[in-house]
């Protein structure tokens, strides 16, 4: 809970405690699930190394017993470190592995999560288009937590096709449901970029400013990042100025590759 509401510190202190315990345990099932949140707590403090490794270690574990949540969860973890360090070729293979294992299992749920991944990786690797008729199909399994990002991916497909009434569509869902933190924040950016292309100068302000006032007040590194480099890229001297004590901070902070080259763009360059 600590993590999903963006309390990176809490988060880590409650993980400690989880870590100094499950030594007592002979049962793989805790320590997976202790893993399994070392792994997330990981990637968001900008040690993507060490989270690949530990991941990779238990799905070679996993992967030696019959195909069940385990293994999909394990493959959606060590992709995402590697998307994390820019290796997205093989992450895209992992989603995809992750995907056939959620099909046979019939689990719904990791369907979806699957397709986010798989449009994610791919709009890593400037191929977003390839992912849509795969994102729609997912979207009709069911509304899941892991339904916000497709939605946020597939917002994105339809502002590259130029389909805005579409992306809005979409980002107004992730708004009205129980989104995380970091999707909402990806989506004030979106809409910042889809408003500035509108020339809608109003609204582009709205969303920055938005999106900043839900960042601020957080210890979550990314959707810090994501508001960062909407305002630099998108906002008034106004959001810029605001956005720059956030920048300061984040200038030595590890961030993961999708966001890395955008922010050493538009953001690094201006403090420098």
């Amino acid at each position: 809970m600590r993590f999903i509401e963006g309390d990176i510190k809490a988060a880590e202190r409650s993980l400690e405690s989880a870590e100094s315990l499950i030594t007592d345990f002979n049962d793989s099932g805790i320590q997976h699930d202790v893993w399994n949140m070392r792994v997330h707590l990981d990637y968001h403090l900008g040690k993507f190394a060490e989270a690949l490794e530990l991941s990779k270690r238990v799905l070679a574990d996993v992967r030696a017993r019959p195909p069940e949540n385990g293994l999909i969860n394990w493959l959606g973890l060590t992709a995402a470190s590697y998307c994390a360090l820019g290796n997205f070729e093989d992450a895209l293979g992992l989603y995809f592995e992750m995907s056939g294992a959620a099909k046979k299992l019939g689990f719904k749920r990791n369907q979806v999560q699957a397709a986010t991944d798989i449009m994610a990786t791919l709009y890593d690797l400037g191929r977003l288009q390839e992912g849509v008729e795969l994102g729609e199909a997912a979207l009709t399994l069911g509304e899941f937590d892991v339904t916000f990002p497709l939605r946020y991916h597939l917002a994105l497909a339809y502002l590259e096709q130029k389909r805005f009434r579409d992306a809005l569509k979409q980002s107004e869902a992730i708004f009205a449901g129980d989104s995380s933190v970091n999707i909402r924040s990806h989506t004030y950016g979106l809409l910042a970029e889809l408003h500035a292309e509108l020339k809608q100068a109003s609204q582009v302000i709205k969303a920055l400013e938005s999106g900043l006032d839900l960042v601020e007040p957080l210890d979550h590194r990314d959707a810090r990042a994501v508001m960062t480099v909407a305002a630099f890229k998108f906002g008034r001297p106004e959001q810029i100025d605001r956005a720059k004590p956030l920048a300061e901070q984040l200038s030595g902070e590890d961030l993961p590759a999708y966001l890395k080259d955008d922010f050493d763009q538009f953001v690094r360059g201006v403090l420098s």
